[in-house]
């Protein structure tokens, strides 16, 4: 069994805007060849649900981007995190 858990956040500045706790648990058989068992959940641990949810769109909508055009200027000079 594997386990991991991260804590992720966004800020504006110095202001917290989220923050959410990502946790998996990997499960595999005795000979370690074959998965029985992939979880993974999240929890809000501070801030509004629909914030966190419109900056995962807005990640998404730029990877999308990306696949399709390439990315863009501001994502290859390291500013797409933001």
């Amino acid at each position: 069994m594997q386990q991991e858990v991260h804590r992720l956040e966004r800020r504006t500045g110095t202001k917290i805007d989220w923050q959410i706790m990502v946790a998996t648990e990997r499960w595999w058989g005795p000979d370690r060849d074959k998965g029985i068992r992939d979880t993974a959940w999240c929890k809000l641990i501070t801030g509004r649900a629909d914030r966190v949810l419109a900056w995962l769109r807005k990640q998404e909508g730029l990877q999308s981007a990306v696949l399709v055009n390439g990315a863009p200027e501001d994502v290859r000079q390291g500013a797409g995190g933001q």
